[in-house]
């Protein structure tokens, strides 16, 4: 049995007008799954850092600031990966937009309800929804 050292992955909950923005992966890990913008830190830099470049490399979306959330503990065993997962969650003004940056790692973005989501998505949303998680209201 291979070993795996557990990576720290980072998840943005960006709400408008009530819904969250999830995007449509393409690629090895979570492919054809409706995802929320993230990726890894990178050498040095911190938590909110990271998520607010990853947001920006996907989305085009400039987030000054965000609120950590909680975290999860994610296994792909068709990928032999383990990951710590980090949410963080920001609001955005109605006049955002995102831009499809990465289209080889995304095909779309789109806001849905946090009761409604699109399916396929990923399992931590179901991990973030049993412990009564709920995006459009952690930051009131």
């Amino acid at each position: 049995m291979s070993l795996t050292v557990p990576r720290v992955g980072m998840t943005v909950f960006i709400v408008k007008g009530g819904k969250v923005l999830l995007g449509k992966r393409i690629g090895k890990l979570g492919n054809g799954e409706w995802w929320c913008p993230g990726g890894h830190l990178e050498f040095g830099e911190t938590v909110e850092n990271g998520m607010i470049r990853e947001t920006l490399e996907e989305t085009w979306i400039q987030l000054d600031s965000l609120v950590l959330g909680p975290y999860t503990e994610e296994f792909f065993e068709k990928e032999a990966r383990h990951y710590i997962n980090l949410t963080g969650v920001v609001e955005v003004d109605d006049d955002v937009t995102p831009q499809a940056m990465e289209i080889d790692k995304c095909e779309q973005w789109e806001w849905f309800d946090w009761e409604n989501l699109p399916t396929p998505y990923s399992a931590t949303y179901d991990k973030l929804k049993s412990i009564g998680f709920h995006p459009v209201y952690f930051l009131q």
